[in-house]
């Protein structure tokens, strides 16, 4: 990890997990030349927990931000992986 992306994510008191598994018949990541696709990505939380529901009806706005952001972390793991641990 290089020094800026290491300074980011610890100021941010963001603690990449191992990425979560695929979760049926699909791919995480696939790169096609420089270019790297990511696949969708659950707010899967590192304790296997899915936060799901509908903001303002199922759960509160905080709780929605914590899922979105949840997905932002595991897609920046995904990266990480796909990148061979390297965010350089």
């Amino acid at each position: 990890m290089s020094v800026t992306s290491g300074l980011i994510l610890a100021t941010r008191k963001i603690d990449l997990p191992d990425p979560p598994a695929p979760v049926g018949a699909y791919t995480a990541f696939k790169k096609i030349g420089k270019l790297l696709f990511i696949s969708g990505q659950i707010s899967l939380d590192s304790n296997g927990v899915l936060i799901k529901g509908k903001v303002g009806s199922e759960i509160n706005l905080e709780v929605g931000k914590k899922a979105a952001e949840t997905c932002c972390i595991n897609i920046v793991a995904q990266l990480k992986k796909a990148c061979n641990g390297n965010l350089d």
